[in-house]
């Protein structure tokens, strides 16, 4: 039995003791100076630069607690060996260990005593570390996101103090000489940070013992303190560091009348089920990445099979966030020209499953479903250039990590040294009570062929395909697809319907769907629309004063273009924002950019939504005398903002590929190059812009890139 004033008198002791030592200052002095310095220095670059690029627009403070709260941590956990290592050494130095030796306690209680005594008064500085940073966050307009502040102080902060001290307890009374047991310390230590950089993501539980790795990607649109894998990881954490305060209090010289069985077993219990439960975490890990390697394989034998050719997509689709997508579609479908069908293969998000299938002449068709392979028996042979229809009705929850099956990198086998790319987001689809960002690559509609060869055109042809989609979406919710959005009648209650039919052909189909504010303007006759997250409207009123320049910049675009013979093909431009989580680049061997859909613009959230251009203009008289004045300013100062992006969000790109690359392909072994070419001049002759991306731009080095920009900014006189 624990008395709790026995243990927490004892705790008392110790804390005024930890605090008079010189090296708890060191340490905490230290460890504070650079956390905070670290966020200042976040701070200032996006407070005076984020408005040149939205590349170092995805540097916020705001979003990045974790990544400058690990240094703090590291720091600090270093201290926590000298800390912990006088748990029974000082009282030995001191000539006490007699009379705590006969002090009415037992050793758990003395020992966690001793724990807390060394936890709170470590606990506390990081605490109001925190409450600074929240509060500076005010200072510069852009407070740091609370649910990730909760996080680095509660879940990753008090598991790793009590994993490190339980660990320095134990191996301080097993290991009785200081020198070495201090040596021993610091090389388990650092083979923890060692194995935590250099293992692959998907066995980071098993090394990450500050949990940074572990939790949710900050974020306004999706808030969420801790996911259900890092609550899990951060409970295993303190288990192991729990049960090594009973094992410690086990091996304790000082004699009580605790039984030294009891205090073994119990400690053992819980490192065993702190162990096991990391190990469980990185089972289902390394599970998921064998339920991609099956996917993978069943598509990669069906690369040579026949594929049809889909010409249109219509019907209804039903989203109910976090819970399932109900499609009731019809695919047109023709044989291509080279080859007949018996069968219609498709690619399908294995968590969207078929109920019914049906020709266009009403009668059922069999099928197979299968590792995301959706396989029809077609009722008649296409010869080559025939079609037919298929209609289908399926329901389901998408699978979260399914897509780019043929992926030249799959983020969960990178390790944390590759952690540049992951400001590129990894999770290929958001399906969330609060957000839904069905991307073409998860495959939330039917894809004719398997999930392979992407960027082989010879062995997997581009189809290019007329929608005439309603979407149903929670009320309030706004829902963007290629074209313009209508309102359409809805029969489901609580729901909102939109029609989407865009007037031309589409390649790719993203649907995204939140609670947005809409802005939108009519140039040359389409609908330009821009959706934000209701706490990002800032920069709308930013530039609120600079529309008539934008829809004049625009018109004049689109004017010479369509005198080069490219008119813009469809009836709306949509600009949306997504969470930074979501995976901007695809599969395939270029890893290509996924944010530019047909007549859509992926914005990352990290990116224009936050980024501080009201810095820039804050003294209208700075620009009294500049052409056109501020009003231009800002055009010209967007205009640099979005060329400058090298996380595959530019808008001039994703722009241009909708006046020639997104409505038509080449085919055979000439076709890819040719492609490159011709997205490269669609690009240049629309928007003046280069338009290449990929994701290995994006190495340990890219922060040199950055560096660069801003360089160039002072060079350039801005």
């Amino acid at each position: 039995m624990i008395r709790l004033k026995m243990m927490m008198g004892i705790a008392r002791a110790e804390s005024r003791l930890t605090r008079r030592l010189v090296r708890y200052w060191v340490f905490m002095l230290l460890a504070s100076i650079i956390g905070l310095a670290g966020y200042s220095y976040y701070s200032a670059l996006h407070y005076h630069f984020s408005s040149l690029s939205g590349t170092i627009g995805s540097i916020s403070p705001r979003y990045l607690v974790g990544a400058i709260g690990f240094y703090y941590l590291f720091i600090f956990l270093v201290g926590l060996l000298f800390l912990g290592m006088d748990v029974r050494g000082r009282d030995i130095r001191e000539r006490m260990v007699e009379v705590l030796d006969a002090l009415p306690c037992s050793n758990l209680e003395l020992v966690l005593g001793k724990y807390l005594g060394v936890l709170i008064p470590s606990w506390i500085p990081l605490a109001v570390v925190g409450l600074l940073v929240f509060g500076a966050g005010f200072i510069w307009g852009e407070a740091v996101q609370p649910q990730s502040l909760i996080y680095f102080v509660f879940f990753m902060a008090i598991p790793a103090f009590t994993f490190i001290i339980g660990m320095v307890y134990l191996i301080t009374l097993l290991v009785r000489h200081r020198g070495l047991a201090a040596v021993l310390l610091l090389i388990i230590m650092a083979g923890i940070y060692f194995a935590n950089f250099r293992s692959p993501i998907w066995l980071a539980p098993a090394t990450d013992m500050i949990g940074g790795f572990l939790s949710s990607f900050p974020s306004d649109m999706i808030p969420e303190v801790v996911n259900g894998e890092g609550l899990a990881h951060r409970i295993a954490i303190m288990l192991l560091g729990l049960g090594f305060l009973w094992l410690a209090a086990g091996f304790h010289p000082r004699k009580d009348d605790g039984s030294f069985a009891r205090y073994i077993g119990v400690g053992l219990l819980m490192v065993a089920v702190g162990l096991t439960t990391l190990g469980g975490i990185v089972y289902l890990r390394k599970a998921s990445l064998n339920l991609t390697a099956d996917w993978k394989a069943a598509h990669e034998a069906r690369t040579n099979d026949p594929i049809p050719d889909v010409t249109a997509i219509s019907g209804v689709v039903i989203v109910e966030p976090g819970d399932s997508v109900a499609l009731d579609i019809s695919v047109a479908i023709r044989a291509r020209s080279d080859q007949s069908l018996d069968n219609a293969l498709f690619s399908l998000n294995p968590g969207i499953v078929v109920s019914t299938a049906t020709d266009e002449a009403g009668r059922e068709l069999t099928y197979t479903q299968e590792n995301g392979i959706l396989d029809f028996n077609l009722n008649e042979t296409l010869v080559p250039g025939a079609g037919t229809t298929i209609s289908l009705k399926a329901e389901g929850v998408p699978a979260e990590f399914y897509g780019y099956l043929d992926g030249a990198k799959d983020p969960m086998t990178l390790t944390n040294l590759d952690g540049q790319l992951f400001l590129l987001g990894f999770v290929p689809i958001i399906f969330d009570d609060d957000h839904v960002s069905l991307l073409p690559g998860c495959r939330w509609l039917p894809k004719s062929g398997v999930d392979m060869n992407q960027g082989a055109i010879e062995r997997s042809p581009t189809d290019f395909f007329t929608i005439d989609l309603t979407v149903a979406v929670p009320d309030g919710w706004i829902a963007a697809l290629p074209g313009k959005r209508q309102d359409a009648s809805s029969d489901w209650a609580g729901m909102t319907a939109y029609r989407f039919s865009p007037g031309a052909p589409v390649d790719q189909v993203a649907l995204i769907a939140d609670e947005y504010v809409s802005r939108s303007t009519e140039v040359n006759g389409i609908h330009v629309e821009i959706l934000l997250h209701p706490t990002h409207v800032t920069n709308l009123e930013v530039f609120s004063d600079s529309i008539s320049e934008m829809e004049e910049w625009m018109a004049e675009k689109l004017d010479d273009a369509a005198a080069m013979g490219l008119p813009y093909p469809y009836d709306a431009i949509t600009a949306v924002e997504i969470p930074t989580i979501l995976r901007g680049y695809g599969g395939g061997w270029r890893l290509g950019t996924t944010l530019a859909p047909s007549a859509t613009i992926l914005m990352k959230e990290s990116g224009f939504p936050t980024s501080r251009f009201d810095v820039k203009y804050q003294d209208p008289s700075d620009f009294e005398d500049y052409e056109g004045g501020m009003p231009a300013a800002k055009v010209e100062r967007l205009e640099r903002f979005f060329d400058n992006d090298f996380n595959g969000g530019n808008p001039f790109a994703a722009v241009a590929r909708n006046f020639f690359t997104g409505l038509t392909a080449g085919e055979g072994a000439e076709g890819l190059p040719l492609d490159f070419v011709f997205e490269e001049l669609s690009s240049r002759l629309v928007v003046g812009k280069h338009s290449y991306f990929s994701a290995y731009l994006f190495t340990p080095d890219m922060q040199d890139v950055i560096g660069q920009t801003i360089g160039s900014y002072f060079q350039t006189g801005g």
